[in-house]
């Protein structure tokens, strides 16, 4: 029985109460008390304690996300290097070959070159997925508003909105200092033991020194202290 527009009598949709007053919450409604305990539910998690855990839990994770895709990377450079060095080590063993150093470096361009198809399809593909996920994400908007908030909390989906994707409008870059020099890199791969490459890909990936960045190699045991 309807009181007015956001009020009800009825059964109660978030518990089996029947025959009370029901009260419009987004799409679903809910009881007095039903309604109380969803309003606590969200206030308690936005509360600021609540807000700052979130935030060092997810610097946490990206802290180990990032140390074990250095440790992944050290491996499969190191592997790499290894199977570079065969090529090599067949080629001038090859007596039919008169300039070998010249065959290297053109099978390792042609190596080179047919990653970079790879990596475009690659790029395509993830493209799909992350719009994908992004209709998911959509829908999963007009749905958690028929959930409780506890429901929600469980489920833990990121609530954002689609916006459809715009083509990048390319801006003239500003050249800027690098925080790294190839000197440094140089020495600190000689003290440390550890190819240039790393040292260089983790100064270029975070916009860091080179100090800072042998300490992330520390912190994910790819130096060894």
């Amino acid at each position: 029985m309807a009181i007015n527009g956001s009020e009800q009598v009825g059964t109660c949709e978030s518990c089996p109460k029947e025959n009370v007053r029901l009260i419009l919450s987004g799409t679903i409604w809910q009881c007095d008390e039903c309604r109380a305990r969803d309003i606590a539910a969200a206030l308690e998690h936005q509360t600021p304690e609540k807000q700052e855990q979130r935030l060092q839990d997810y610097h946490l994770e990206q802290i180990k996300k990032e140390n074990a895709a250095l440790r992944i990377q050290t491996d499969i450079f190191n592997a790499k290097m290894q199977s570079i060095h065969a090529v090599q080590e067949a080629i001038n063993a090859d007596p039919s070959v008169e300039n070998k150093n010249y065959m290297v470096a053109q099978v390792i361009a042609e190596r080179y070159k047919h990653l970079n198809g790879l990596i475009h399809d690659v790029d395509v593909q993830k493209t799909e997925y992350e719009t994908e996920q992004r209709a998911l994400q959509t829908f999963y908007n007009d749905l958690s508003k028929k959930l409780r908030a506890e429901e929600r909390e469980k489920i833990k989906l990121q609530d954002v909105t689609y916006k459809p994707i715009e083509a990048p409008v390319k801006k003239r870059r500003e050249d800027k200092p690098k925080k790294w020099d190839k000197t440094g890199v140089a020495a600190a791969a000689l003290k440390y033991k550890i190819p240039e490459q790393l040292i260089q890909m983790t100064c270029a990936q975070h916009d860091i020194t080179v100090d800072a960045a042998v300490m992330i190699l520390k912190e994910a045991n790819i130096i060894k202290s």
